[in-house]
């Protein structure tokens, strides 16, 4: 169920980021605070609603403030519900493990990656937020990534032999 923040809070924040500058669609904008950079985030993404927003931070500790901060802003500024708001600022956390060491990076980093890289690819992320680390890595291109990707749901049968494939592939 979609929440509804109130008029008055979103002409509030709207109002900050116009007398803090940080409306403006170019140009650099540094020296703010964290939650200042959500809020940024968000009036970027609230104003181009059908481009992809991606901004790289130092640490997925950033990664996970920044996310955080974002959705709550864009929540707030769109009367998005937590569902959808999830689906709109996804958030790509760096492997944590050196990848060319052969060790295998916690199973809650490759599905948060994995739900990152489908949403951005099904075109449903609106904002992704991005460690530097992250960036290292290659990836595959999108077209395979589509192909290889299904949603998994209760309800929805898939039959062994796609599956199959899809994990194989």
């Amino acid at each position: 169920m979609p929440s509804s923040s109130s008029l008055a809070l979103r002409a509030l924040f709207r109002s900050a980021a116009v007398k803090a500058g940080l409306d403006a669609q170019g140009g650099t904008v540094s020296g703010i605070t964290p939650a200042a950079r959500g809020l940024y985030v968000a009036m970027r993404a609230n104003g181009a609603p059908n481009d992809l927003t991606v901004v790289v931070v130092a640490s997925d500790a950033d990664v996970d403030e920044l996310t955080g901060d974002a959705r709550y802003f864009l929540d707030a500024l769109e009367g998005l519900g937590e569902s959808a708001v999830a689906d709109a600022v996804v958030p790509l956390p760096s492997h944590e493990v050196d990848p060319y060491r052969g060790l295998a990076p916690h199973l809650q980093v490759a599905s948060t990656r994995a739900r990152a890289l489908s949403e951005i690819v099904a075109g449903e992320a609106r904002v992704v937020v991005i460690s530097a680390a992250a960036l290292l890595p290659r990836l595959v291109p999108p077209a395979q990534l589509a192909s290889a990707s299904v949603d998994v749901a209760p309800g929805v049968d898939i039959g062994p032999q796609l599956l199959a494939e899809l994990l194989v592939e």
